[in-house]
């Protein structure tokens, strides 16, 4: 059945589209006249005023609301996060001297909860249905876990490759685990709303760094805006801090669709607030899934309407006006084409595993330590990966580790596209908004980890 778009539906699109062309003006005119401090403080100024408080209150109310609905593998779910973390930065000699300090026995320890806990799950409750780690996408996402801890055998750091395959195992078995107890819509909408409140804590992290200790948290002389944001406590890279932000900014544009009343103008804050976010990180391949991910959401939610006013818009706004050009000075950050092209030295860091990869293809030289200790060391010495998923994988693990890992993302892809080909009157608004939710996140990974291409087309 066509999807008829009302006249509510095409009000909400225009004005959120509207509201974000003018800020992209708005930053792009004032900068040239303010400083930096006073530009950031009018554009977040008169949001956090209008919609300050009542989002507050708001939060509260939904916060209260999702701590009532938490079962065991939330708490599993947040420890995962928590071990997720980095409070230190490790240079290759310090990990081959003593692979398990402070911090690093404090991520073991919350992992090792996280497994004893699904071992009892699975072993007292779940016997015999224990068998869903193996099937399906997750049994691919198993298979190459598997194969990573397989590589330990001929890893150049063997007791790195071992426990970080254990880790991701572990994930996996709690990903496994939360599908087989879940069996409600409003049960993986509870796993969506805990996952992206611990994310925007995090990013909300950030700008507490920056209050507290801005010269940690600042890099200066970086771009047309003169800084770049980064995590202090716990530390969060300038991409990592482009990745939050994206993020936020694509689960709350989706929830502004799809919710009413006061929820719209709270997500309508938050939206606008990872949208700084993201600007401030500076940080490109998470600018450009976000900017991709927006009209994939609005197509496949048949919002065609919205697609068409922007394709007509954003042309004009970037060609004809001083926006287009301070768009393309802020994507460059003031870096050399070479640079720019090499992705910010990526490039070199992928060129130098090369000449590895293919005197090792099939197995690689041991999942997780491979680009550390292999081809990080000519770089820097607090390198821990290669800054690309796919050259990373093949150096870890070859052409055995790559191909579950590839069947896992095409056939998530596939399943989420599916999902919006069947879709019919039946379908409730909270799965099309998990959908949409899903290929946003699944969008902006897909194009981190699909960098090397994106830049490769453009320097075509």
């Amino acid at each position: 059945m066509m999807h008829i778009v009302d006249r509510q539906t095409l009000r909400n699109s225009l004005t959120l589209l509207s509201i974000s062309l003018f800020t992209g003006v708005l930053i792009a005119l004032l900068a040239e006249r303010l400083t930096l401090l006073e530009v950031v403080l009018f554009v977040t100024g008169i949001p956090i005023a209008l919609y300050g408080i009542p989002a507050f209150l708001l939060a509260i109310i939904k916060v209260k609301r999702l701590l009532r609905q938490l079962r065991w593998w939330h708490i599993l779910w947040l420890l995962v996060f928590l071990s997720g973390q980095t409070f230190r930065i490790r240079t290759i000699e310090a990990i081959r001297e003593n692979l398990l300090d402070a911090a690093a026995f404090y991520r073991v320890g919350l992992m090792g909860i996280v497994g004893i806990v699904l071992l009892s799950v699975f072993t007292l409750r779940w016997s015999s249905k224990i068998g869903n780690i193996f099937r399906g996408l997750i049994g691919a996402l198993t298979a190459y876990a598997l194969i990573n801890g397989l590589s330990a055998l001929w890893s150049v750091h063997p007791s790195l490759t071992l426990y970080k395959s254990l880790e991701y195992f572990t994930e996996v078995a709690l990903i496994a685990s939360i599908v087989g107890w879940v069996k409600h819509p409003w049960g993986f909408k509870s796993l969506f709303d805990w996952t992206w409140f611990l994310v925007g804590l995090l990013m909300l992290s950030i700008w507490l760094g920056v209050l507290l200790w801005p010269n940690e948290a600042i890099l200066y002389n970086v771009g047309v805006l003169g800084i770049q944001i980064q995590g202090v406590f716990p530390k969060v890279a300038a991409n990592g801090v482009g990745e939050l932000g994206a993020l936020i900014a694509v689960v709350s544009f989706v929830r502004f669709l799809y919710v009413q009343g006061k929820s719209r103008r709270f997500y309508l804050l938050v939206f606008l607030f990872a949208l700084v976010t993201l600007v401030f990180s500076q940080s490109r391949s998470p600018l450009t899934g976000f900017v991709l991910a927006v009209p994939l959401i609005l197509l496949l939610d048949h919002r065609i309407t919205f697609v068409v006013f922007a394709g007509f818009s954003l042309p004009f706004l970037l060609l004809l006006t001083p926006a287009g050009d301070f768009f393309w000075q802020f994507f460059l950050r003031n870096q050399s084409e070479f640079l720019f092209f090499s992705l910010s030295g990526r490039l070199f860091y992928w060129e130098s595993a090369l000449p590895l990869i293919l005197e090792q293809p099939i197995q690689g030289y041991g999942a997780y330590a491979a680009g550390r200790f292999l081809v990080a060391p000519q770089f820097s010495e607090t390198l821990s990966n290669l800054h690309g998923t796919w050259p990373e994988v093949l150096i870890g693990t070859g052409v055995i580790g790559i191909i579950p890992l590839l069947i896992a993302v095409v056939g998530t892809w596939r399943v989420l596209l599916r999902g919006f080909n069947k879709r019919s009157v039946e379908t409730s608004s909270t799965i099309q908004q998990l959908r949409l939710e899903a290929v946003g996140t699944m969008t902006l990974l897909t194009v981190r980890s699909f960098s090397l291409f994106l830049s490769s087309g453009i320097r075509r």
